[in-house]
Parts: C-alpha cells; sequence; structure tokens
C-alpha cells in the first residue's frame, strides 16, 4: 500500500525535475505577499510555485489558517502575558527600567492562583512560576538587562525596539493579517 504511494510521489518529483531541466532559464515569479519574516521564509516558495495555477487557491486558506492558530498559539503564550504586563508597566510607571519584585507582584496579582509558603506561585494558566523564571525569560527572550541595586532589589532595563519586534509576535491586536 505505501509502496504505490511511494512511487506515485517519485513519479512526480522526477516529472517535476525534468520540467525544472527544460525551463531553469524562467524564473520563478515573485508573489506578493503581507506576511514577513519566518512566516515569508516557511510559505513564500510554496506560493510561488503554484503563484498562477489552481492549486493556489486551495493552499492559501490552508496557509491562512495555519498562520492564524500559529499566532493565537502565540497570543495565548506565557511570552504573550509576559509582553503585555511589561508594556503596561512600562507605561505606568514611564520608564524601561523596572524592579523585579514590581514585576513579580504584578504578576502575581494579575493571574489567578495560589502561593504555598516558600513555594513558586501555582497560577491556573500556566502551571508552576517562579521569580527567577519570570526574570530568566525576561532576560533571555525580551533582551531585558540586569542593572544596579535599586533600593531593595535589582532592576530590568528594557530596550523599546526589542519590545516592538516581540510585539509583532505576541500582540495580535497590533499585528492583524487576515488572510495572504
Amino acid at each position: 500500500m505505501f509502496q504505490a504511494l511511494l512511487n506515485e510521489l517519485n513519479d512526480y518529483r522526477n516529472t517535476l525535475l525534468i520540467y525544472r531541466l527544460l525551463h531553469y532559464h524562467e524564473p520563478i515569479p515573485r508573489a506578493k505577499l503581507n506576511i514577513e519574516g519566518r512566516e515569508s521564509q516557511l510559505f513564500s516558495p510554496l506560493i510561488r510555485v503554484f503563484k498562477d495555477s489552481e492549486v493556489l487557491a486551495k493552499l492559501l486558506p490552508v496557509i491562512s489558517k495555519y498562520i492564524s492558530q500559529k499566532r493565537e498559539k502565540n497570543a495565548n503564550s506565557l511570552h504573550a502575558f509576559l509582553y503585555k504586563t511589561i508594556k503596561q508597566l512600562i507605561q505606568a510607571q514611564q520608564t524601561i527600567e523596572l524592579e523585579s519584585s514590581l514585576i513579580w507582584e504584578t504578576i502575581k496579582n494579575t493571574l489567578q492562583g495560589q502561593e504555598p509558603h516558600n513555594k513558586p506561585h501555582l497560577t491556573v494558566e500556566y502551571g508552576t512560576i517562579s521569580q527567577k523564571e519570570i526574570v530568566q525569560i525576561l532576560k533571555e527572550v525580551f533582551g531585558a538587562n540586569k542593572s544596579r541595586k535599586h533600593g531593595e532589589g535589582r532592576t530590568l532595563v528594557f530596550e523599546q525596539k526589542k519590545l516592538e519586534r516581540l510585539g509583532r509576535i505576541y500582540d495580535l491586536e497590533a499585528v492583524s493579517y487576515t488572510h495572504l
């Protein structure tokens, strides 16, 4: 059963190879898309190959659905929650330098959950999280830099450009592509 499918795929592959060898001098046409970054890297070649064919009409809804689901998944992640929290704190404090204790207290107050004595915070949405884990994410993913001690605790300094780039990933209201 699978051998028949493999043979069929090999026949298609060979036919496409012969076609490409015969038409090697013809450039594959560019396609204008309203996606960028990794999404464009993944889907541009596919759309370019099928640009003027009937297959494209079947491919576009599938690609759009995949991109929408991926973005929705990103928008509902812990990183998206942290992004929104950091943006709100920066606006409220009017500075890109935030105390890690302020960030942690805001997160604990915002998320539903419980904090057992001397244990990490247990949330309904994201499971167990700790202040150390949050600071690590803010440093590694958000590009925050530790600053000098400020009062009782340490501060994290965020880069505005990095936050803007992350907004394209985690903020669905800021960037919305309905279809290609």
